[in-house]
Formats: structure tokens, sequence, C-alpha cells
């Protein structure tokens, strides 16, 4: 069910590229906010994905990226909850973003529930650090055009059925 509502996501994602008029051009990236981005739309959001560089993630510290989940597309709804019900770790439940290494490894950063004792998961102040990825420059499978992808299913990472076959794609708005 997961994988079928994933592909029906980005399968709606990619139609609106063969028929929208939406433009991009108006959007001063530097100035960009969630809500500013938010009002182009999906279509609109998705050509400004394939118009964006890869960008730069990693700097010799590792970073958090605090996570903005867009109420655009049919499927929004469906995608939060995923993403704040089935995604979280166990005694979490909220997805904050994702923290990335300089090493090139990563993990998810989420919200817990109560203030817990140590975990299998790691615990860096009032976050929850899980669902390892490791992050490398690659080709996105959508357009062929430079990306960050971030691979769920790379042997250093700990996770299981279904967050294991995960990828996601980035590419920057602003540094």
């Amino acid at each position: 069910l997961l994988t079928t509502l994933i592909f029906v996501n980005v399968a709606q994602g990619l139609y609106p590229l063969l028929i929208a008029k939406t433009s991009t051009a108006d959007i001063d990236l530097q100035q960009a906010t969630p809500e500013s981005l938010e009002s182009l739309g999906r279509s609109g959001l998705i050509r400004l994905w394939h118009n964006l560089p890869a960008g730069t993630l990693l700097n010799d510290d590792g970073a958090y990226y605090r996570g903005t989940l867009m109420k655009t597309g049919p499927l929004h709804q469906t995608s939060s909850f995923i993403t704040h019900n089935l995604f979280p770790p166990r005694n979490c439940n909220l997805w904050l973003g994702k923290f990335i290494e300089s090493s090139g490894e990563g993990q998810n950063v989420f919200k817990p529930l109560t203030a817990l004792t140590a975990t299998s998961e790691s615990r860096r102040g009032n976050m929850v650090h899980a669902r390892d990825f490791c992050v490398r420059q690659a080709n996105s499978r959508i357009d062929r055009r430079p990306c960050f992808l971030l691979d769920y299913s790379d042997g250093r990472s700990k996770n299981s059925f279904p967050w294991c076959g995960m990828r996601d794609e980035l590419r920057m708005v602003r540094p």
C-alpha cells in the first residue's frame, strides 16, 4: 500500500510537467519561504525542482536542515500522515527535518513524545536522530540531472522494511 501511494504521488507529480503553464520566474529564491514556494502549487514546485542545481549540502561540521511538508497535490494529507505517524521511530510523533554529517551519512530528526531515556536511536538535545541514510551526489531518476541522493538502502544504514527501500532526491533552493 505504501509503495502504491508513493508511486501514485510521484506519477501525479510528473503529469503536470506536460501541461502546466506555471511560471517560476517570479520567485526570488534568496527571499523564498516555504509559504511562497507552496504558492506555486504542485506543478510549479516540480518545474522549479527541475531547474534547480544540486548545490552543496555538506560542510565540515555537518548541518541540520529543518523540514517542511508542502501542502500541495492530492495526496499531501496522506504524505503528512505517513511522515508524522508511520515514519517516526517508536516514542516519537513528529518529523522535524534531517541532519547531514560531513562524512556523507545522515539521519532524520524527530520530536520525542516525552522526555525519554536513551534508546537505540541517537538522542541529541530534545530531538531523536533515526532512519539513517547515506548522502552522495548522483543523477536523478526523474530527469537524469545532478541531485543529492539520500539512500536509505545503503549497507551502513540500519533501516527495516519499508524504509530500507526509500530514496530521497534533493536540490538546493538557496545556500
